[in-house]
């Protein structure tokens, strides 16, 4: 497995509710695993003065993930997102070039 996270910003007095990005580290793992068994995942949080920004990329083989079933992570990570945020943030994942890329933007403060 290869993992690189990364941070930009001032992040230390930022605070999130917990868990909140774990749906999309799983997907990583459920979607992501190559042919050869490897993963990659490139993690990237960045301040934006009162924004914080979460990037996620991770590299999928499309014939692999034709054959596992979609789950409710995603959505449920939506909703919850509603329920925190209400309209102020915003969610944009979808696959490119057999990678994979969530871009989650959420207020802080």
């Amino acid at each position: 497995m290869n993992c690189d996270i990364q941070t930009e910003g001032q992040l230390d007095d930022v605070k999130l509710p917990p868990l909140l990005f774990l749906p999309f580290v799983e997907n990583c793992f459920k979607h992501g695993q190559l042919s050869d068994g490897s993963i990659w995942i490139k993690m990237k949080y960045e301040r934006q003065g009162d924004l914080l920004i979460f990037y996620l990329t991770n590299e999928f083989d499309p014939a692999e993930t034709e054959k596992t079933k979609d789950g409710i992570g995603i959505a449920n990570t939506r909703r919850r997102l509603e329920l925190l945020y209400g309209e102020t943030y915003e969610l944009q994942t979808y696959p490119e070039n057999n990678q994979y890329h969530v871009i989650l933007k959420i207020p802080l403060g």
